[in-house]
């Protein structure tokens, strides 16, 4: 049901993700690493909508996103706890990355206008 997951090296991983998911934040803590965005929405039904869609989404993944919402701003978490090391919550995977790309293209019907 789920994709074949694979690991991304940590050096591969900033040299690629800095040029693909430009808005993503690389996070690497010892055995750890995530990518997170921050999202600022128009409204709070906007908000819903968009967390509707990557919900959807990240289902049909088989991937479990940390959300962090309150009215329109939304904060992602991405990784993989499947393939944690000792001691480590999750590295970044290619479901990861495939989820931030969905994430990108949603985000853009719900951006708000005015975002620095």
């Amino acid at each position: 049901m789920y994709n074949k997951i694979a690991k991304i090296s940590p050096v591969k991983t900033v040299l690629k993700l800095n040029a693909v998911l430009p808005n993503w934040k690389v996070a690497e803590n010892g055995a750890s690493s995530s990518l997170s965005r921050s999202i600022v929405c128009k409204n709070f039904e906007d908000t819903w909508a968009l967390l509707t869609k990557v919900s959807m989404r990240a289902h049909l993944l088989g991937h479990h996103p940390t959300i962090t919402t309150t009215y329109n701003k939304i904060s992602f978490r991405l990784t993989t706890h499947d393939l944690a090391e000792a001691g480590g919550e999750g590295v970044i995977s290619d479901v990861d990355v495939k989820l931030a790309k969905k994430i990108d293209e949603y985000a853009g019907l719900f951006l708000r206008e005015d975002r620095a």
